[in-house]
C-alpha cells in the first residue's frame, strides 16, 4: 500500500477545491496514479500536482485526469481501440457533466491564483536596461523568484502547450544557463511565472534584442574564421607553399 497523500494545500481556496474535486474523482474509482497515468498519457507525477493545490494544472491535465477515472476499461490498449470503433459506452455515466463542473472549478482557480499574485507585497520584476545575455538571465531569474521560485516541473506545466518550455530547459534558465531559445519558450515562462500578458511586450522587445546581438555575434566568428582562411590562403600562395592535402583513409 502507497503513503497516503499530504493534505490539501490550502493557500488559494479556489485552486484547493480543484484539487479536492479531482481527488474525489480519483477515490471513487480507487486507481492508482500508475494506472491513471497509463490511461491518461500524462505522468504519475504531474498527476499528484493536479491534485495537491500547490499549483494551478493546465486544463489538458484536468481533462486527462477526469478521464483517466471515468474510462471503463483502464487500459490504455483498449481505450484507443474502443476510441477508434467509437464506442460509446468507453466512459461512466456522467462524465461530461463531471467535465463541465471541473471547468467551473478550474476557471475559478485561474481567477484565484491572479489575485494571489495580484497582492505580492514585492514590485514585479522588470526588463528595463537589458544590454546583453547576461543582463537577461538576470531579469528572467528575479521573475522566476518573484513567483515565488516554482519547480521546473511546475513551470513546464503552467507553460502551456506540450513541448513550449521542457522542465530541462526550465532548470537551465533559472540556473542562469541559458536563455529561452524562441518568442513562444520566453511567453511560456512568463505565463508560467504568472506574469500579465500585458507585460510581455516589454520583455519581447528585450529578447529580441538580445537575440539579434547573439545572431551578431555567430555572424562575426564565422567571418572571422573566413577571413583568417583566406589570409593564411594568400600568404601561402605568396609563399609559394603549396595547399595542405587532406589524408585520404
Amino acid at each position: 500500500m502507497g503513503r497516503p497523500e499530504k493534505p490539501v494545500d490550502q493557500t488559494v481556496p479556489e485552486l484547493a477545491r480543484l484539487a479536492t474535486f479531482l481527488r474525489d474523482e480519483r477515490a471513487k474509482t480507487n486507481r492508482s496514479y500508475a494506472v491513471l497515468a497509463d490511461v491518461a498519457e500524462v505522468s504519475a507525477a504531474t498527476l499528484k500536482r493536479a491534485a495537491a493545490g500547490t499549483s494551478l494544472p493546465t486544463w489538458h491535465t484536468v481533462r486527462q485526469y477526469l478521464r483517466a477515472c471515468h474510462v471503463q476499461v483502464p487500459h490504455l490498449v483498449f481505450v484507443r481501440l474502443a476510441e477508434q470503433l467509437f464506442f460509446t459506452d468507453l466512459y461512466a455515466p456522467g462524465f461530461q457533466d463531471t467535465l463541465d463542473q471541473a471547468m467551473v472549478y478550474w476557471n475559478l482557480a485561474q481567477k484565484g491564483m491572479q489575485k494571489v499574485q495580484n497582492r505580492r507585497p514585492r514590485p514585479m520584476p522588470t526588463c528595463r536596461y537589458v544590454y546583453d545575455e547576461a543582463d537577461l538571465s538576470a531579469r528572467l531569474r528575479e521573475l522566476h523568484a518573484w513567483a515565488w521560485s516554482p519547480s521546473a516541473h511546475v513551470m513546464e506545466e503552467r507553460a502551456g502547450d506540450f513541448g513550449v518550455l521542457p522542465h530541462s530547459t526550465a532548470h537551465r534558465i533559472i540556473k542562469g544557463q541559458t536563455l529561452p531559445r524562441r518568442i513562444d519558450q520566453l511567453h511560456g515562462f512568463l505565463r508560467a511565472c504568472g506574469l500579465p500578458e500585458s507585460k510581455w511586450n516589454d520583455w519581447t522587445t528585450a529578447w529580441r534584442q538580445v537575440d539579434n546581438i547573439r545572431s551578431v555575434r555567430v555572424l562575426e566568428s564565422k567571418m572571422h574564421l573566413i577571413i583568417d582562411d583566406m589570409v593564411e590562403r594568400e600568404v601561402r600562395r605568396r609563399m609559394g607553399i603549396s595547399e595542405p592535402r587532406e589524408l585520404v583513409a
